[in-house]
């Protein structure tokens, strides 16, 4: 059974639990995290990805407009 609520509000507070991932353990665990997520889909970042929207650049983190 599903709930609809048009009332309700969620809330996600980016790495408030964690920490800022600029930080020493933070920023290993970021780069490590990074270089894995790089190596399993290197495929699709380096030949793009056929289903990513043209008008986003995907050579920068914030994946912004081109």
């Amino acid at each position: 059974m599903n709930v609809y609520t048009p009332r309700a509000e969620a809330y996600h507070y980016e790495s408030k639990s964690r920490g800022l991932d600029t930080l020493s353990e933070n920023a290993k665990r970021y780069e490590r995290e990074k270089a894995n997520f790089y190596a399993k889909y290197q495929q699709y970042i380096d030949n793009y990805d056929p289903y990513y929207n043209p008008h986003f650049n995907n050579l920068f983190e914030n994946f912004g407009l081109k």
